[in-house]
């Protein structure tokens, strides 16, 4: 399907030459607009330019264009998009919505206080599915909440806001702890707003640090703020200028005010141009998020003081540092903003951002988008076309996705572990991930002995070294098939969401092409050699059945009912690549029998 983005462009051509009330206009009243626009561009490849809000969809073709919703906080008391439902509501167009919110106090967000016309502007998009699936992206589980009450929460899915995917690195948490220890010399703050008077000295406090620092005041929102930041101060009404005047430098006259924001501030209009400059600071801090975001995202320490009920949301939803602005009302040092990054764990954003990062790309996937740019280097690709190279496995893709977590395959792995009678098991984990795998089998199912970890995805292979809890025992290694047998042989080896392709292979009605059966037997070929005889084979969420193949002739069924499942998450198909009537199969544990020609056979434990 062709992709349109509909809303707010990210790409505004001519920002060099327009004024600063052309540049609200364009970027929808607040240039942080253009960092979460920019990033559901580029994940999806809609755009850069786009329809604006309200525009004709009368020359769209239902079967063949997808419109894409770069979305904001349009849920709270503030807006009614009644007229908008009305004009998004005819011709049946398919949507796609990225970053929904609910904007209300910082205590929470009052849902009768939301207009029924924006109810009927979500319901509009909501009934608007390409495939009955969900279809819009919220930013967190308060929006959720706020949704749920309506009845609508089954055609949404939590992912946080999209610009929390500009960046590739996949331990970028990790990188930005790395730095929090340098000394601070710049600092940049997202301007702050000045009618908000209870955070008066501390916004007072912030913009000290800037200019103690050199650094940048980076200007999004009212458009009076953007007026001083492009030096057209003669359109402020005089007494809207003494306003922000007393709010953010009380101390200076009238010229030495506009002097300072010659020095030191800045509305950006380009988002590369944003996060490119952030990186040149050592610390971003204010209440703006996607100000926030632009430091987060440019590897920089960055802390966000919450003012609302949608920033406190964005921040706990991706787990990035923030704080209570109210809880700073009389000022903020540099001391205190160093506490607070104290108490922030890098690895445990970089795990959630994994986690948020493969929930958005199933969810654009069920929406018939393939992820792209920075979102699809971030998860990465494992077990693709070449990576086996020289291996007749490389015939097809395997599974893309390079995320698990703790205990997932509990029954399976104690399973395997009670078939193997050596006493130090060599164990190998085919697509170890992000390092969940590892530790479990380690830690909780093979107490001696080694695990080794395979995996082709680096950053994968970088996470999961970060996070191994048995560093003497266990080894992550690339998927190299010398490099594998180099390591082994092995006395088990699990696959476990490895031999397939999800959830792209989730509505298919024939997988031959995407995923041939060829490929996965060939890779299981490659699996039972690596495999000593008598050794255990855990095959799981596979699209293909192990006992449909005729390498079956090399192994035996090992049955455990109380602990081994008959049936799996990932849709399971027939040899010719045409869906089962069902997930069950006859085996995911099996005993490499140890002669060869003995046959196949079921064994109980």
């Amino acid at each position: 399907m062709k992709l349109h983005l509909y809303g707010t462009s990210p790409y505004l051509p001519d920002s060099a030459y327009l004024s600063a009330d052309e540049l609200s206009h364009q970027s929808g009243g607040n240039t942080g607009n253009l960092m979460f626009c920019h990033a559901v561009s580029r994940m999806t490849g809609a755009g850069p330019e786009s329809m604006p809000w309200g525009a004709s969809l009368d020359g769209l073709d239902p079967s063949a264009d997808l419109l894409v919703l770069p979305l904001a906080n349009q849920l709270g008391a503030h807006v009614d998009l009644g007229a908008l439902a009305d004009k998004m509501a005819r011709p049946k167009i398919p949507m796609v919505g990225i970053g929904l919110g609910a904007q209300g106090p910082i205590h929470g967000v009052d849902a009768a206080a939301i207009p029924q016309g924006t109810w009927k502007w979500l319901r509009v998009i909501l009934e608007r599915s390409v495939d009955g699936k969900p279809n819009v992206a919220l930013r967190g589980e308060e929006t959720l909440r706020v949704i749920e009450a309506q009845g609508l929460a089954d055609g949404c899915v939590v992912t946080g806001c999209p610009s929390n995917f500009l960046n590739p690195s996949a331990t970028l948490g990790r990188e930005i702890s790395r730095r929090r220890a340098n000394s601070v010399k710049r600092i940049a703050v997202p301007a702050g707003n000045p009618f908000l008077l209870q955070h008066s000295l501390l916004e007072q406090s912030l913009r000290s640090l800037v200019e103690s620092t050199n650094g940048t005041y980076v200007c999004q929102h009212p458009i009076d703020m953007l007026r001083l930041a492009k030096i057209e101060y003669k359109t402020i009404e005089r007494s809207i200028f003494s306003r922000y005047r007393s709010y953010i430098h009380p101390e200076l006259d009238d010229d030495g005010f506009l002097d300072w924001f010659r020095s030191h501030a800045y509305a950006y209009a380009s988002v590369p141009e944003w996060i490119a400059t952030m990186a040149r600071h050592d610390m971003v801090i204010g209440t703006r998020i996607h100000g926030v975001m632009a430091g987060i995202q440019a590897g920089i320490p960055s802390v966000c003081l919450c003012i609302d009920s949608r920033t406190k949301e964005l921040c706990q939803t991706m787990a990035i540092p923030y704080a209570d602005a109210n809880d700073y009302r009389e000022g903020i040092s540099i001391d205190a903003i160093q506490e607070i990054l104290d108490n922030w764990d890098g690895r445990q954003y970089d795990d959630n951002r994994r986690m948020l990062g493969h929930r958005l790309a199933s969810f654009l996937r069920e929406n018939r988008i393939e992820p792209r740019g920075a979102l699809q280097a971030l998860l990465g690709t494992r077990f693709s076309g070449n990576s086996l190279e020289g291996s007749a496995a490389s015939e097809g893709s395997h599974q893309l996705s390079t995320t698990s977590s703790a205990g997932r395959y509990h029954a399976i792995f104690s399973a395997a572990a009670l078939a193997v009678d050596v006493v130090n098991p060599s164990v190998l984990s085919f697509g170890c991930a992000d390092g969940y795998e590892l530790n479990d089998l380690a830690t909780k199912h093979f107490h001696h002995g080694r695990v080794v970890g395979c995996d082709i995805d680096l950053d994968a292979q970088r996470i999961a070294n970060i996070c191994n809890a048995q560093p003497a025992r266990v080894k992550i290694i690339g998927a190299d098939p010398d490099l594998l047998a180099a390591h082994g042989p092995y006395d088990v080896i699990v696959a476990m969401a490895v031999l397939c392709r999800w959830p792209e292979t989730r509505s298919m009605e024939d997988i031959s092409e995407c995923y041939p059966f060829s490929g996965f037997e060939e890779q299981l070929r490659e699996l039972i050699e690596l495999l000593v005889p008598g050794g255990v084979l855990c095959v799981y969420n596979s699209n293909y059945r192990v006992v449909d193949s005729s390498l079956m002739a090399q192994l035996e069924v090992v049955n455990n009912p109380e602990l081994i499942p008959t049936s799996q998450a990932v849709r399971l198909f027939h040899p010719s690549g045409q869906p089962r009537a069902d997930n069950i199969s006859d085996g995911f544990v099996f005993r490499k029998v140890p002669r060869p020609g003995s046959g196949a056979g079921t064994r109980a434990l």
